[in-house]
C-alpha cells in the first residue's frame, strides 16, 4: 500500500540519520485540491530524530529541521501536501540557514556549523542529490541567488565579501560589500540593502563583474524585497507602509501604493500579475493585502496568526501564508485570481524558529524549517 511503501522509506532514512549532525531530506510532495482527495491518508509518523536531524515538509520539495527528539505527527493532510517518497538524503555539520533553487533543479545551501565542527561552506546538488560542488568559506555565508540560467550562485558573507561561483565551483569575481545579493534578469545583480551598513541606500544594481552601476535612495529603510520569477520586477517595502513596484532595468517606478501598517514581507507573482504584500495593521493583527500589476486591488484578508512570510508560485496565482515560529509553525494557501480565497490552512507540531522558503521552477515551494 501506499501507507506501507512511505513507512518502509522512512525507516530506511531514519536507518541512515547520524546521532548528532545536520541532515537535509529531499522529498517529492503533491498538491491536492478540495475535491480531489487521496486514497493514502497517513495517520500518524513517528520518526525519533535527535538534534540537526531533518524532515520534508513538501510542496513540491521542502527541507526542514527538526531540532527537538519529539515525535512528528502527520494527521490527515489532504488536500495539503503529503509526503511520498524520499529523493535524497545529506547530512550536514549544522542548521542550513540558506536554500537557493536552480532552474533546473539544482539545489544550492549553506549550513552553519556548531560546535567547531566543520567550515562554512557553500554545496551544490542535482536534482538527485549527487554533490556537484562544495565551495568552502573562512566565514559565514549571508545569503544566496542563483542566476536565472542556473550558471552562478551568487553569495554574501558576513567578511564583507560579495561574489559569484561558476557552474564549476570556482570563483567567477569577488567584490567587497555587505548586503543581500538577487540575481536580475539581464545578467546584473541587485544588491539590497536590508541592514544599516549604508543608510539611505535602499539597492544598488552590480554588473556582471560585481561592478556598481546604479542605486535606489530612500528617505526612510527599506524593510523587504522581492523579485518576480521572471527577475524584470522588483517589490519594495519601506517602513511606515509605502510599497513600491519598480522596473529593474531602469530603475523607474510602476506605482506606489500604501499599507495602513508596517510592511513585514511581500511577494511578486509570474508576470507581476499580482503584488501581495503581508503587513501588521494598526491593531496589530497580521494582514495581506493584493494588488494587480497595475496596482489596483484585487482583495485584503486579516489573518488569524501570526504569519512571517508570504510567497507566490512561480506559475499560478497562488500565494502561500507563513508562520515558522512557536510548537506549530502553520501553512495557508490562498488563491488570488479574482479576490482573496484561502484554499486550505495547517498546522505542523513541531518547533520551528524560522522558514526558508525556495521555488522549485516548475512550481510549488520548498519549506526548510529551522
Amino acid at each position: 500500500s501506499h501507507a506501507g511503501f512511505l513507512q518502509k522509506a522512512l525507516n530506511a532514512v531514519e536507518a541512515r540519520i547520524p546521532r548528532q549532525d545536520g541532515e537535509v531530506h529531499c522529498l517529492q510532495g503533491n498538491m491536492h485540491e478540495e475535491g480531489n482527495r487521496p486514497q493514502m491518508l497517513v495517520r500518524r509518523l513517528r520518526m525519533l530524530l535527535t538534534a540537526c536531524a531533518v524532515m520534508l515538509l513538501a510542496i513540491g520539495c521542502a527541507v526542514s529541521e527538526v531540532k527537538d527528539p519529539a515525535p512528528v505527527e502527520a494527521l490527515d493532510l489532504s488536500p495539503a501536501p503529503l509526503l511520498e517518497r524520499p529523493l535524497w538524503t545529506r547530512n550536514f555539520p549544522g542548521l542550513i540557514t540558506e536554500v537557493a533553487m536552480a532552474p533546473q533543479g539544482d539545489v544550492v545551501l549553506t549550513p552553519r556549523p556548531e560546535g567547531g565542527r566543520g567550515t562554512p561552506a557553500i554545496y551544490r546538488f542535482s536534482p538527485a542529490g549527487k554533490l556537484r560542488w562544495r565551495v568552502p568559506f573562512k566565514n559565514l555565508v549571508r545569503s544566496l541567488s542563483v542566476s536565472k540560467d542556473g550558471s552562478q550562485v551568487f553569495y554574501s558573507a558576513y567578511s564583507e565579501d560579495l561574489g559569484a561561483i561558476g557552474p564549476r565551483g570556482k570563483f567567477a569575481w569577488k567584490q567587497k560589500a555587505l548586503c543581500r545579493p538577487y540575481s536580475l534578469a539581464d545578467g546584473n545583480l541587485l544588491c539590497f540593502q536590508d541592514d544599516d551598513d549604508r543608510p539611505g541606500l535602499a539597492f544598488e544594481v552590480r554588473g556582471t563583474s560585481g561592478e556598481p552601476l546604479w542605486s535606489k535612495t530612500a528617505a526612510v529603510d527599506a524593510v523587504s524585497l522581492a523579485l518576480s520569477p521572471e527577475q524584470n520586477r522588483i517589490g519594495l517595502g519601506y517602513a511606515g507602509g509605502k510599497v513600491e513596484l519598480i522596473d529593474s532595468a531602469q530603475g523607474q517606478v510602476v506605482w506606489e501604493r500604501k499599507v495602513d501598517g508596517e510592511v513585514v514581507d511581500l511577494s511578486l507573482a509570474a508576470g507581476s500579475q499580482r503584488v501581495a504584500v503581508l503587513y501588521t495593521n494598526l491593531r496589530k493583527e497580521k494582514t495581506v493585502v493584493v494588488w494587480n500589476g497595475a496596482g489596483e486591488k484585487v482583495g485584503e484578508t486579516r489573518l488569524s496568526f501570526g504569519a512571517e512570510q508570504v510567497s507566490f508560485s512561480r506559475s499560478t496565482l497562488r500565494v502561500l501564508v507563513v508562520d515558522p515560529g512557536g510548537q506549530a509553525p502553520r501553512f495557508l494557501l490562498l488563491n488570488a485570481d479574482q479576490g482573496i480565497q484561502p484554499l486550505w490552512e495547517r498546522e505542523i507540531r513541531r518547533h520551528a524558529e524560522y522558514a526558508v522558503i525556495g521555488h522549485p521552477y516548475d512550481g510549488g515551494w520548498v519549506v526548510y524549517l529551522g
